[in-house]
């Protein structure tokens, strides 16, 4: 019997459990089904090609795995057959997933779902400077502002922002990308008469997302950056120094451009429920909260702590950064500067990792920031509340 195709099996370890299968082997992306209890964190046994499973002492792991593997699969189809009688099919809990190829849905995968992702997260840390947006949708910036990178046009007013390496870009009310900066490779020149529900900065490029999930890019391209695979439909895109990211229909991320350090070479099939480029890494996370990344780890950035879950995650340059159910921030990765420590006691409601700095937000809108202030880019304006609300 041949291997089956990758996706969601009953867990051979967890009861009331699914377990992604790539197609080869099991992944750590666990999914736990209405009504039952999840446990801690997955153990590492999982896909581990060593040791023995439970009792049975004697039988080695491939047979093992093999048998558990074709019990699952003819469990999921029994089943699959039952619930075809007259019951729906039990469906995982939170953190749902879009359960559609509709880029334009309103599920978790959803267009719409990553904008509003998007949106809240009024602070973005980019090379030498930070950007904010406050309450009513003005952009803030500090930090080097060469090229009028920390200058945003007067009077206007924004639903969301992204700090690139030499570039700032945000979306109008009615979803026109405005950009300033460096416009040496045209990555301040967007295309005309573009309408946008993402847009993303990265090195010198940036990359949008129109409603029906089309990614759309400008500026440099020298390797591929701003060429993105025809046909491609994603629900986020990420940009990042040589390459860019996404999230499919179906959740599982694609890469292209620079490839130097593996950056456009994403894990294979693995949903996730977002999505970051940094310089030469990128990050995203498994529907359990487990960060993955992949690319450059010269300094660590691609090696998060074991067992942590996170609700959000950002990729600088040589370090990474998240938030904890709790929102305090964890961060590993080159902290040359301090930007992968973060001041202790700090409850964030965003985060945002930049070249060699990180900023947040704290619950009352206060932005705070640590690691290189070169520029200032690391000391925002004082008494400046982002993306506060009354009462908030």
């Amino acid at each position: 019997m041949g291997s089956p195709s990758a996706g969601w099996y009953p867990d051979p370890q967890e009861g009331g459990a699914q377990r992604w299968w790539d197609g080869q082997r099991w992944t750590e992306a666990v999914r736990w089904v209405a009504g039952a209890q999840a446990p801690g964190p997955p153990q590492p046994a999982v896909g581990s090609q060593q040791g023995s499973a439970g009792g049975l002492r004697g039988v080695p792991w491939d047979v093992l795995a093999v048998g558990l593997l074709f019990a699952a699969v003819v469990g999921a189809l029994v089943g699959w057959f039952v619930s075809g009688l007259g019951e729906e099919p039990v469906d995982p809990v939170a953190p749902p997933r879009s359960g559609s190829d509709d880029a334009g849905g309103g599920g978790q995968g959803s267009v719409a779902a990553q904008a509003a992702r998007a949106a809240g997260v009024p602070i973005s840390a980019g090379g030498g400077h930070t950007c904010g947006l406050e309450a009513e949708g003005t952009p803030v910036c500090w930090g080097d502002d060469r090229h009028g990178i920390a200058s945003p046009p007067e009077g206007v007013r924004l639903t969301a922002l992204s700090a690139g390496a030499v570039q700032t870009c945000g979306l109008q009310a009615d979803g026109t990308p405005i950009c300033w900066g460096s416009p040496d490779y045209g990555q301040t020149s967007p295309p005309e008469g573009l309408t946008l529900a993402l847009v993303q900065s990265g090195g010198g490029f940036a990359c949008g997302l129109e409603e029906d999930g089309t990614p759309t890019c400008w500026g440099l391209d020298l390797d591929g950056q701003t060429s993105p695979p025809e046909d491609l439909t994603l629900t986020a895109v990420s940009a990042g120094g040589g390459f860019a990211c996404g999230l499919r229909s179906d959740d599982t991320p694609v890469c292209w451009g620079l490839d130097e350090y593996g950056e456009s070479s994403p894990p294979a099939r693995l949903p996730l429920t977002t999505i970051d480029a940094g310089y030469g890494h990128a990050c995203g996370l498994t529907v359990d909260g487990a960060p993955v990344c992949w690319g450059d780890g010269g300094d660590g950035q691609t090696s998060p702590p074991a067992e942590v879950r996170l609700q959000a995650i950002s990729a600088g340059k040589a370090h990474t950064c998240g938030l904890g159910a709790d929102g305090t921030p964890v961060c590993w990765g080159s902290d040359e500067h301090g930007q992968a420590s973060a001041p202790e006691g700090l409850t964030l409601t965003a985060v945002s990792a930049g070249e060699a700095h990180t900023c947040g937000v704290e619950v009352d809108g206060t932005p705070v920031c640590w690691g290189s202030d070169a520029h200032g880019q690391a000391s925002p304006p004082a008494g400046l509340r982002l993306g506060a609300r009354p009462g908030g």
